[in-house]
């Protein structure tokens, strides 16, 4: 986000000689990726056995399922998340065995929209989008 902010520490705060309209030039912008390992998410979800699916059905208006696979028994943490990132449910927060697991979600108070969901866990990090109807 690139923006031309007016006020702050420096110079302070404006007054009636702060100058309107302002204007900011810019020549180049440099964007930096975090350091990665240059394989995809999918990728690695592939070659670890840490896998989250896509939950099904989506779009739904009642109740979806997610799915998501880990490779040894270890806490799993999933969570929804609303469109302005707020966690709204913990839908699991507990140890499971290796293998595929599925949770069920049903939407019941949760409003029409975009959610995320994450599942983390000691072997890695996963979300997905869903939409309620």
């Amino acid at each position: 986000m690139i923006n031309l902010a007016v006020g702050g520490n420096w110079p302070g705060s404006p007054d009636g000689t702060t100058e309107f309209p302002q204007e900011i030039s810019l020549e180049y912008i440099r964007v930096y990726e975090e350091g990665g390992t240059g394989i995809s998410e999918e990728e690695y979800e592939q070659q670890s056995g840490f896998r989250l699916e896509q939950n099904h059905p989506n779009p739904f208006t009642d109740q979806t399922t997610i799915a998501f696979s880990i490779p040894s028994a270890e806490h799993v943490l999933l969570e929804l998340y609303d469109s302005t990132g707020r966690r709204v449910r913990t839908l699991a927060d507990h140890p499971f065995e290796q293998g595929t697991h599925r949770v069920g979600l049903e939407s019941g108070e949760l409003t029409p929209g975009l959610y995320s969901y994450r599942l983390k866990t000691g072997t890695g990090t996963s979300t997905r989008q869903m939409l309620i109807l």
